[in-house]
């Protein structure tokens, strides 16, 4: 702490206007990693966690200090100001204090790590804060605060104490940090609202506050984004332990030879439902061979994109199947697209041919060779009817599908047969899937989602439910289908969950919910859970095939993206790919 020959008294006018020079317009409120949302948080329960740093680690802290020129408390609350930039991303902070004995004024500490790079820049750019601070202590802090807009100055602190001090008397804030230096080396006290942190995370973060400043000390050089922040044990959790996924599944058929088994076992069963219009698996089968040895007599195999305009039917579904069993990969064309964006997207997956209907050879007209169900179906009907003799492997593509192009140009992504069995065989264990389910399929063939929507219950034994593209944007229609259906499994977006429930949908207690494609909110979560047998939240970037990482939503506890799927690795890092 800054001595009494740095403490230049100043006009008190002066003090003033500078404390309002420095706090006005300040930073937003920092988003902690609390463990339960701030608006769950009506009291405040206060509590503390007390730790000791070695001494060998409180010497180098008083050595850097001295080398660098700095006190020992610009040092510490420059660990701890990098500690809380580190956990939110924030560069401009504010962090309470006291002011230098024998005052017990509190101070509101604004320090800015822009444009800082190393250890040695926060520490002189953090002790001169502090000094200029400790200079301009005279006015009381309720007075600099009424000169301030409404709402709290600060939400964290930080104070350098005698071994005598109270513990933070004057602060009621989400978080303190109280250091206290012994014959012993550092004692240091979190004081922080149980409302919204539990003794497990702060346990943690005085492990994260240590951690720093041990990087600190051994290389002042060192860019503050580069310090180690996990313990060692933290390290190994979420770089191995958590990332142990390893898994048995088929990965050199194909997603075509999966349904094919499940043919052999559940012929007579239904497949596909699509209003009055229904499917076996083995009439689907039977259709599909068909259509395979006929897209194969125009060229199609292992690696040629076939693209795909069908309305949502049965027809579909052999649609899909054909093109997988001629060993080709599907890449479907949404009717509703621009039609700049459909020749773009033909071009730029260098079609040769297109599997349509008559009804939509108009809407969706390409110069290339296309297949239309309907109108050629007498003479696909007079192709072999036994299963194409198989010409894929796991590596071989599946489908192709384009992102949005919200941020540029539409960006076509390749999906394997190994990638996408594996998913499916994934989500067959858990959350789980059945011959006695039933899965609504509501999504449009152009979103990713919807692979595993009719995938999963065709290799399943269960029955694919598909929606009308009317009846998925109908919230009414939607709330009426599925009280008619029998759907036991429903995937959608939460934007849609949201519009059954803005008409009034029951819920049911006998359906499994995936939620996926957006984030998922803690209060729609908790609508979904009170109308629902089970949630899932699923969560992946088109390039990892659908989905990346699965949890089960539970009551209470917070909404997370959940671990990784089987035979992948989920890592999450920083803006300088540090993991955290």
């Amino acid at each position: 702490m800054p001595t009494a020959t740095d403490l230049r008294p100043r006009p008190l006018a002066a003090q003033l206007a500078w404390w309002k020079e420095q706090l006005a317009g300040g930073p937003d409120a920092l988003e902690l990693p609390c463990d339960r949302p701030r608006s769950a948080a009506r009291n405040f329960r206060a509590a503390v966690h007390s730790f000791a740093l070695p001494k060998n680690l409180a010497d180098a802290a008083d050595a850097l200090s001295r080398s660098e020129s700095v006190t020992t408390f610009a040092t510490l609350l420059a660990a701890f100001q990098t500690l809380l930039h580190r956990y939110t991303g924030v560069n401009d902070l504010l962090i309470g204090t006291t002011a230098a004995p024998p005052s017990t004024n509190t101070l509101a500490l604004r320090l800015t790590l822009h444009g800082a790079t190393s250890v040695r820049e926060v520490l002189a750019r953090t002790d001169q804060t502090a000094r200029d601070a400790f200079a301009n202590q005279g006015p009381p802090f309720a007075l600099v605060r009424a000169e301030l807009p409404d709402g709290p100055v600060f939400q964290v602190a930080f104070a350098l104490q005698p071994v005598a001090a109270p513990l933070l008397p004057n602060f009621k804030c989400d978080l303190a940090l109280a250091m206290t230096e012994t014959s012993g080396g550092l004692e240091g006290r979190f004081h922080y609202n149980a409302e919204l942190f539990d003794a497990e995370s702060v346990l943690r973060m005085a492990g994260h506050f240590q951690m720093l400043l041990e990087a600190m000390v051994a290389d002042p050089a060192r860019p503050i984004s580069l310090l180690p922040l996990l313990t060692e044990a933290e390290r190994r959790q979420l770089l191995v332990e958590w990332n142990q996924t390893a898994a048995p599944f088929p990965r050199e058929l194909g997603v075509h030879q999966l349904f094919e088994a499940q043919v052999a076992r559940t012929p007579d069963a239904i497949a596909a439902v699509c209003g009055d219009q229904q499917i076996t698996y083995r009439e689907l089968n039977r259709r599909a061979n068909q259509l395979a040895h006929h897209l194969r007599g125009l060229g199609v195999g292992p690696d040629v994109i076939v693209g795909l305009g069908v309305e949502r039917s049965p027809d579909l579904v052999v649609a899909l199947l054909g093109v997988l069993k001629a060993g080709g990969a599907y890449l479907y064309l949404d009717a509703a697209y621009p039609k700049e964006r459909l020749e773009y997207m033909a071009r730029d997956a260098g079609l040769k041919v297109f599997l349509t209907q008559q009804s939509l050879a108009s809407t969706i007209s390409l110069s290339i060779a296309a297949v239309k169900m309907d109108s050629d179906s007498e003479k696909i009907s007079r192709e072999s009817d036994v299963n194409p003799e198989n010409q894929t492997t796991g590596a071989h593509l599946a489908y192709a599908i384009y992102t949005s192009g919200s941020t540029g140009q539409p960006k076509g992504v390749l999906i394997r047969h190994d990638a996408f069995i594996n998913l499916l065989t994934t989500m067959q264990r858990e959350p789980g899937l059945t011959a006695r389910d039933a899965m609504l399929a509501l999504t449009t063939l152009s979103f990713d989602i919807s692979n595993l929507e009719i995938f999963l219950p065709l290799i399943t034994g269960a029955r694919t439910i598909l929606v009308s593209r009317e009846t998925a944007a109908d919230s009414a229609l939607l709330r009426q289908t599925l009280a008619q259906c029998g759907a036991t499994v429903m995937q959608a977006t939460p934007a849609t969950f949201q519009l059954l429930r803005e008409a009034g949908w029951p819920g049911d207690p006998g359906l499994t919910i995936f939620s996926g494609g957006e984030a998922l909110s803690r209060e729609l979560a908790d609508w979904l859970l009170s109308c629902a047998g089970s949630v899932w939240n699923l969560y992946g970037p088109t390039e990892t095939t659908i989905y990346s990482t699965i949890s089960r939503v539970q009551a209470g506890e917070p909404v997370t993206i959940g671990r990784p799927v089987a035979n992948t690795q989920a890592f999450i890092l920083n803006s300088q790919l540090q993991p955290v």
